[in-house]
């Protein structure tokens, strides 16, 4: 149960980081979106991977 915790606790950083980045990009301010996107589906992607190694049976 701790690890599903985790997992939402993660996916919604996740997703408040992708609103941040959104906001960034839609008032014009400076700063390295290319970077920060590919730092989040990079994130993203690592959470899947966990889940899918950890618990196959759900897949």
């Amino acid at each position: 149960m701790r690890t599903r915790r985790t997992v939402v606790a993660l996916f919604g950083a996740l997703l408040l980081a992708a609103g941040a980045l959104l906001l960034l990009q839609a008032v014009g301010a400076p700063v390295a979106t290319g970077l920060f996107w590919s730092v989040l589906f990079l994130a993203a992607s690592a959470v899947f991977w966990y889940l899918f190694a950890t618990d196959r049976q759900s897949w």
